[in-house]
């Protein structure tokens, strides 16, 4: 199915995803959008809940998945996608990317190094996952930064008709040290905010 050095993190990780997306239970409805809708559920012994957003976006299935696969290798390239930096393209369907979390006066920075790949699941279903990996040469930890971890990231988009897409994404991080859980969770609820700019950017495309 991969033929690369990340092949069982990539592979172990896709498993996790399907196994969230079709059993696990327990879901609160945090907030009703006029096109996402924002659940929250208990996940093993984490501290705060994972979050799962869904909803049917206008766009088309090729703009959502070059948005949030193929197009993050020149987007990074302009400097144009934020706090996600492009570190490598491992191969057509795989990315070394680096996310950063800007400090503040309650903690220090944070860093995500991850492996992000697109695993076809059919001809109309995409599922885009990020895995954490240990090191990568182009990386070098700032000795004021945290390495946070991606308990969770996925984002599984569907094909409904020539216009529209169905997203379903699952969220969960463990930023490490001594961080409020409050704060944990208002940065879920951030995440949000930041699907529904993805939407409208997509739209751009």
């Amino acid at each position: 199915m991969f033929s690369n050095i990340y092949s069982k993190i990539i592979g172990n990780k896709i498993q996790e995803l399907l196994e969230i997306k079709n059993n696990l239970q327990g879901w609160k409805l945090e907030k009703q959008g006029n096109i996402l809708s924002y659940f929250s559920s208990k996940y093993h012994n984490n501290q705060v809940n994972l979050a799962k957003f869904q909803g049917v976006i206008p766009v088309k299935f090729e703009n959502a998945v070059e948005y949030y696969q193929d197009g993050l290798q020149n987007q990074c390239r302009q400097k144009n996608c934020g706090d996600l930096e492009y570190l490598e393209k491992v191969d057509d369907n795989t990315l070394v990317t680096l996310g950063k979390l800007r400090g503040n006066f309650l903690f220090d920075p944070r860093d995500l190094l991850t492996v992000q790949n697109k695993h076809q699941l059919n001809k109309d279903e995409v599922l885009i996952t990020r895995s954490d990996i240990n090191s990568h040469h182009f990386y070098v930890q700032n000795p004021h930064t945290i390495r946070a971890d991606t308990k969770v990231y996925g984002i599984f988009l569907k094909r409904l008709d020539p216009v529209n897409t169905y997203l379903e994404a699952y969220f969960l991080y463990d930023l490490k040290g001594r961080i409020p859980a409050f704060i944990q969770t208002s940065m879920m609820k951030y995440n949000y905010e930041v699907l529904l700019n993805d939407i409208g950017q997509m739209k751009q495309l």
